[in-house]
């Protein structure tokens, strides 16, 4: 269980910490076939619909507001 101040990707990190180098490469590149830089980090789970992917993101720092983004 991760401490409730750990974020998201620190908990990844812990996880796969004990993993060797190579099959932590093989997680983060396995069945990828692309990858867009976002300006701020993810707040869901990306939504597929036809050939568009929508995903809601924090545009502040505070957590306050979010956007909607759509790529195709």
């Amino acid at each position: 269980m991760r401490p409730a101040s750990c974020t998201a990707a620190e908990a990844i990190d812990t996880v796969l910490a004990p993993m060797s180098v190579s099959l932590r490469t093989v997680l983060a590149t396995e069945n990828v076939r692309w990858k867009v830089p976002l300006p701020s980090p993810g707040n869901s789970t990306p939504v597929v619909w036809g050939d568009r992917i929508f995903l809601t993101q924090s545009i502040d720092a505070a957590g306050q507001q979010r956007a909607v983004l759509c790529l195709d």
